[in-house]
């Protein structure tokens, strides 16, 4: 404790390391309780943005895709409309794509928190990322229109990060960016976490890996695009390992992957689950303080 103020006094009451000891044993449980209901509080605590404002324009639109707001489980949603496919960005979970149709059809899995698009990393972190964004920009391009959404770092995530989609006629193409905000070089390793109808449990043979149709255990297995790294694979934590591509097709959803700067893609058949994850997995690479990285995928009706 701190002594009365005695300018007479150039020291105060001397305090022993066995005493400094001993209050830390007694006051440690209560601060550990505090610590634990400050993360419980932060953890329920849902991040809180301002809504894109469509009223100055409720369409915006390019040749044939048209984009405008909606609403989804009470949370600002956007619509995305063309002759070839309908689709709804969910900002409140990480700007996955929600539900996607093809003439009609749902490709998308029904799930609470998966769906397609959705960012995550292997590292720092080992986890997809349905978090709350900040729906940030909405413009017409050439022939295209680009959804931007954002995300301050914070003390669930280390990293600074955005998701940026540009919808056209037939497909998107979306890119998740990462921002190294620390004040130590990062090593990212990014993926996107896809849950589509197929590969179906009742069929996990239902898609082609450049061209050629391939069966992979779906209990988590990793088709390799890239040439083996043993620090890449140590995230997987898998024993299954192909060769795969960077184009795989699915043939029941009539839609097309590809991706540039591919490690792999991770397949897992989630327990309970009727389809299993598809997660395209980039090569990991060192992030300087204050500099980005990017991933895309690209998505294209067939």
């Amino acid at each position: 404790r701190l002594l009365p103020y005695d300018k007479k006094l150039l020291t105060g009451k001397a305090i022993t390391a066995a005493q400094v000891t001993q209050l830390k044993k007694k006051l440690l449980p209560s601060l550990k309780k505090s610590y634990e209901f400050e993360e419980k509080l932060l953890g329920t605590r849902t991040d809180e943005f301002p809504e894109y404002d469509f009223g100055a324009l409720p369409e915006i639109r390019s040749a044939n895709v048209s984009v405008t707001g909606t609403r989804l489980n009470g949370s600002q949603a956007v619509s995305i409309k063309t002759p070839f496919y309908t689709a709804i960005l969910d900002s409140a979970k990480g700007g996955r794509i929600y539900s996607f149709k093809v003439k009609g059809k749902e490709i998308v899995a029904p799930t609470t928190d998966s769906g397609l698009g959705l960012p995550g990393c292997w590292m720092p972190i080992r986890r997809i990322i349905p978090r709350q964004m900040h729906l940030a920009a909405i413009t017409p391009g050439k022939n295209s229109v680009v959804v931007k959404l954002r995300h301050p770092a914070d003390n669930k995530t280390p990293f600074a990060w955005e998701v940026v989609y540009i919808f056209t006629e037939k497909g998107f193409k979306e890119s998740f960016i990462v921002t190294n905000t620390g004040k130590s070089p990062v090593k990212v390793m990014a993926r996107f976490h896809n849950m589509l109808k197929e590969p179906a449990r009742s069929n996990p043979v239902s898609f082609l890996m450049g061209g050629k149709k391939v069966k992979l255990p779906l209990e988590c297995t990793v088709a390799r695009v890239a040439k083996a790294d043993e620090s890449a694979d140590k995230p997987f934590n898998v024993t299954n390992y192909w060769q795969g591509s960077s184009e795989v097709t699915f043939p029941q959803s009539g839609v097309t992957f590809k991706a540039e700067g591919l490690y792999g893609h991770y397949f897992w058949n989630s327990p309970g689950a009727s389809a299993g994850s598809f997660e395209p997995t980039f090569k990991p690479v060192t992030v300087a303080p204050g500099k980005s990285t990017s991933v895309t995928q690209e998505w294209h009706i067939r």
